[in-house]
């Protein structure tokens, strides 16, 4: 889609994604791995702290988002409130395993790599 625009394909997107993986297999996998919280007291916010360092575990839950991304000048030309601006991104894939990746974090910081030399090739000189 970034692409698209870049190349003068397209104007604007609509994108996003959603992930609802609450179903029986899905659940019972996760039980297995022990890796959801025990901690789902009702509205003491205990469950859901990523940063905390006594969290035990994720809350499983559905999910979506969406971003409408749009050539800079087209934008302007109507006047949108920008928010930010993509100047590069890099995509990998380690096909390591469903939920973790490889603790070498090698893929990772190549998709970082790509995404930062993609967008230095964007910036004026």
């Amino acid at each position: 889609m970034l692409s698209e625009i870049q190349g003068g394909r397209l104007d604007a997107a609509l994108t996003g994604g959603a992930d609802a993986p609450i179903a029986l297999g899905s659940l019972k996998g996760f039980v297995l791995m022990k890796i959801l919280t025990g901690q789902l007291e009702c509205g003491t916010g205990r469950g859901s702290r990523p940063f905390n360092g006594d969290r035990d575990g994720f809350v499983l839950a559905r999910v979506m988002h969406g971003v409408i991304v749009e050539e800079l000048e087209h934008a302007r030309r109507r006047g949108a409130k920008i928010y930010a601006e993509i100047a590069g991104y890099g995509s990998t894939c380690e096909a390591f395993h469903r939920v973790r990746m490889l603790e070498c974090g090698e893929e990772s910081a190549r998709a970082i790599e790509l995404a930062m030399r993609e967008g230095a090739s964007h910036l004026p000189t």
